[in-house]
């Protein structure tokens, strides 16, 4: 008898499946094996020694023809050969079965029966199973209910500690409702006794004022009544209230309309009529037969009866209710596709409630998208002003003006919304005529012409090099109010009206609500407009004199000078020409370059990118390079200063930012490290300190005092320099746990906040500021007499980034020679601003030689570049900053000789 089983062998996690035909009693059972589709191979059976190697086996007894079916075996699997094997657990090599022997039987029914233990112990494992999860999920349901109760009775008590701040907030309400009653009341009292007896000090009049009044017929009035405040109730069940407008915004507040309002009358309003008269003066109702609003029945309520309300209404402003929706558009942009279905009146007075927000940045979002909104329905454009730009004239009325764009407002087909939009934003602005400035100096466009020939052969001027150069207040017949070019001269129009009309029209023309309509003025309406010519006067500087001294230095460059701008200096186009070529074409800082502008603007946009700062930079597209020019110097005419604007550059705006980025850096250094002044307005301040300082000693201390200038401070000062400076500034900074600096690209100030993007916050890092002064230095180009030139020494005057480079190499060089000094530190104090700086030494505290020492390694502190010209005459006061300043015994005094600040 053959019996059949399916054994499933689990080998190191993996599980084999195979047919057992037959069993033998010995231990090297004789089994023909059938492989299953689940099997990976052919099972090794090891005899008895399978326990001891860990392979754990289980099996189930089946019948004949339902193998196929059991653990896995699908109906569609393939016939396998019998393999009849036997294995000796000894050699572990395969023989030939032997023939079954008769206790095989009682084996194989042992054997089911261990299988059916197995079996039964499986069951009462998985009952174990489910009943340890049937108590998990007990417990986890337990649990769940006590936290819901727990949220519940929390409730409960935040509930009812709600409940009580409400009672308390009622009645504190109440409280004050009650206490602004009785300042009222004192104040009518008060004013009732001052009126009774008299307004001598609140009391009775004097003897002599009695007897004036009796003599001029003034007859005294009784004022001695009773005050009785005016109160009121809705229901014989309510109290009486002395405040009408809380009894009406109540009503209000629960939604009732119609309503009957008894009063029990008096003389003395607690609440001003004039706040209810505003709040609920538009409510219909009905007094006496007599139906109207309340603004009407001031004196219904001084007397015993009763108002029925037919409708209360209480006006509000409408942005307060339009407030929500713009609270909604801001939470849910798509709420704009509601809006757009809005009519124009509704979407104006939406736009209007946009003022309601505190903040500036979400105020102009909001008008944006509404603003939007409003020109893609109707074609409007709620942000345009309209802007009328008059050029000055004492003859024009500006009142006047603004009624006669009132008037042309009202004749346009316009909707009234837009009218009055545009009326509320109307604006008149003054322009500035042109200076004498404006009109005569014409130094820039000889900047841009290669060759400049000598154009003054002939003229009768004072000449330098045979060429002609002369202040303009030293030639004869010039008006004394040309000599200071920023005079304005009185534009005489002759036909000013006509020009006003004009900028009138200019005015409709240029806003984009007019939709192609013209304006225009009617000779009348611009007479309304003029006052009439009077006397003229003579203390005037008129044009006709500004066209004759251009006609009469005709060819000639007129130009500003420097640190004198109203002064104008006439010369010869070739001395110019000479001094633009010395300046900058033949000096050794500058090199030609032999390409075009827009190469190296891209090159320069490709260096950027490389340096991973293009973004940083703020490209603008539209910069250029800009043209240098040279203003001569006011002490001495034959020198100039090189001025290289920047205004145009690519780079300008992140340049601005950078250098109020530098300023901020240097100025949070120790004020012991430098002398370096931010400001002129600061010196005062820095001579206290310094004074202070001195005087703690208690000796006199025999300061001595020598100021210097910094020469050729922008033009010479060494790259290098410059990038170690820098480093050296940001490597302090660094120290101190700092990695960036934060700037304000519209206003001032600068500071080390975190928070950035609101209000034009900007963050800027330590190492973008070290690649963008690196890039300035190597990528600095200008125009000079139409000849490219790139700076290779110094850097250019006119750059934002210029003066705080130059302080910060300064303050650097300043830094090492104090650190030099040693216990000398004590005794030396200095004062910095650009390259006009002062030294003072505390003589008493060191030797003559060391005073010396000092002075001279001051000298040398500086780069080598630089040189430093002394400019006081050893006398105790020199001029420094545009002050005089004298060293007296002790303290350094300032005198300022236009007395801006004293000490």
């Amino acid at each position: 008898m053959e019996v059949r089983g399916v054994i499933a062998v689990k080998i190191g996690g993996m599980t084999l499946h195979a047919v057992v035909h037959r069993f033998a009693s010995d231990v090297e059972w004789p089994v023909t094996i059938e492989p299953t589709a689940g099997s990976t191979g052919l099972i090794r059976w090891l005899g008895g020694k399978w326990k001891q190697m860990g392979i754990l086996a289980q099996l189930s007894l089946i019948g004949g023809q339902e193998s196929h079916r059991h653990r896995g075996i699908g109906h569609n699997t393939p016939q396998w050969l019998n393999l009849p094997l036997k294995f000796d657990s000894r050699r572990d090599r395969a023989q030939h079965p032997p023939v079954a022997e008769p206790a095989a039987e009682v084996r194989l029914e042992e054997l089911g029966k261990t299988v059916a233990s197995v079996q039964e112990f499986v069951e009462i494992e998985k009952a174990r199973r489910m009943e340890r999860e049937q108590r998990r999920r007990e417990r986890e349901e337990a649990s769940l209910a006590e936290e819901a109760a727990r949220a519940a009775e929390e409730a409960a008590r935040a509930a009812e500690a709600e409940h009580a701040f409400r009672k308390v907030e009622k009645q504190r309400k109440r409280e004050e409702e009650q206490l602004v009653m009785a300042k009222a009341v004192e104040v009518q009292l008060s004013v009732r006794l001052s009126k009774k007896f008299g307004s001598n000090s609140g009391g009775r009049r004097g003897r002599r004022e009695r007897a004036r009044r009796a003599e001029s017929g003034v007859i005294e009035r009784d004022n001695n009544r009773s005050i009785n405040p005016i109160r009121v109730r809705v229901s014989s069940d309510d109290e009486w209230s002395v405040s009408v407008f809380q009894i009406l915004r109540k009503q209000d507040e629960i939604g009732c309309r119609s309503l009957s309002l008894y009063i029990e009358g008096g003389n003395t309003w607690c609440d001003k009529w004039k706040g209810l008269r505003k709040a609920f003066g538009s409510s219909c109702v009905t007094y006496e037969g007599k139906t109207g609003c309340l603004r009407v029945f001031r004196k219904a309520f001084e007397v015993e009866g009763s108002i029925a309300f037919q409708y209360l209404r209480r006006w509000r402003a409408r942005r307060s209710v339009n407030k929500p929706v713009l609270i909604s558009i801001l939470r849910n942009p798509k709420r704009l596709d509601t809006i757009r279905r809005w009519d124009l009146d509704s979407l104006s007075s939406l736009f209007n409630s946009v003022k309601d927000f505190e903040r500036k940045s979400t105020r102009a979002y909001l008008r944006r998208l509404i603003g939007r909104c409003v020109k893609e329905g109707f074609g409007f454009n709620f942000s345009a002003r309209l802007v009328f730009r008059l050029l000055f004239d004492d003859r024009i009325k500006l009142v006047e003006v603004r009624k006669l764009v009132n008037d042309k407002l009202g004749e346009l087909t316009l909707p009234p919304c837009v009218t009055r939009r545009a009326r509320r934003s109307l604006r008149i602005i003054w322009t500035r005529n042109p200076s004498v400035a404006d009109l005569i100096h014409n130094d820039r466009a000889f900047t841009r012409m290669n060759v400049s020939p000598c154009a003054c052969a002939g003229l009768p001027y004072p000449r330098v090099r045979g060429h002609v150069r002369v202040r303009l207040r030293e030639v004869e017949g010039i008006s004394p109010l040309m000599m200071n070019a920023n005079n304005v001269p009185k534009i005489n129009h002759r036909d000013r009206g006509r020009k006003l009309g004009q900028e009138v029209s200019e005015g409709f023309s240029n806003w984009a609500n007019v939709k192609g309509n013209s304006v225009l003025c009617s000779p009348a309406e611009l007479t309304r407009c003029m006052t009439q010519d009077g006397t003229q006067q003579n203390n005037f500087l008129d044009m006709c004199e500004i066209v004759e001294v251009r006609r009469k230095f005709s060819g000639m460059v007129l130009t500003p000078l420097d640190r004198n701008p109203g002064e104008t200096l006439v010369l010869c186009p070739f001395l110019y020409y000479e001094g633009m070529m010395t300046l900058f074409v033949r000096n050794a800082g500058y090199v030609p370059v032999m390409k075009s502008e827009s190469l190296v603007v891209d090159e320069m946009r490709s260096k950027l990118r490389e340096e991973g700062i293009l973004d940083f930079a703020r490209w603008d597209e539209k910069g250029s390079i800009v043209h240098a020019f040279a203003m001569p110097k006011h002490k001495d005419l034959e020198r100039f200063r090189p001025i290289c604007p920047s205004y145009s550059e690519p780079t300008t705006r992140t340049s601005k930012v950078v250098a109020k980025a530098l300023n901020y850096l240097l100025d949070c250094l120790p004020q012991e490290w430098h002398f370096n002044l931010k400001a002129v307005s600061m010196l005062k301040k820095r001579l206290d300190g310094i004074n202070m300082k001195l005087s703690r000693s208690g000796v006199d201390p025999n300061v001595v005092a020598q100021s210097f200038d910094i020469k050729d401070m922008f033009s010479l000062l060494p790259h290098h320099g410059i990038i170690e400076a820098v480093d050296w500034l940001l490597e302090f900074h660094v120290t101190k746990g700092r990695a960036f600096v934060r700037v304000n690209v519209r206003g001032k100030g600068a500071n080390f906040g975190v928070t950035t993007g609101y209000d034009h916050w900007r963050k800027i890092t330590f190492e973008d500021i070290r690649k963008f002064v690196r890039f300035e230095l190597a990528h600095t180009y200008t125009y000079a007499l139409g000849v490219l030139l790139q700076q290779k020494i110094g850097i250019p005057m006119g750059k934002s980034t210029s003066p705080p480079l130059a302080c910060i190499m300064c303050a650097r060089s300043e830094h090492l020679f104090l650190h030099s000094l040693g216990k000398q530190r004590s005794a030396v104090f200095g004062v910095r601003l650009i390259d006009d700086v002062s030294l003072f030494v505390a003589a008493e505290k060191l030797r003559t030689s060391d005073v010396a020492d000092v002075f001279s390694g001051f000298s040398n502190c500086y780069p080598d570049n630089l040189t430093l010209k002394r400019t006081d005459d050893g006398t105790g006061t020199w001029e420094f900053l545009r002050c005089e300043a004298l060293l007296l015994c002790v303290d350094l005094i300032l005198a300022l000789r236009r007395g801006l600040l004293r000490s």
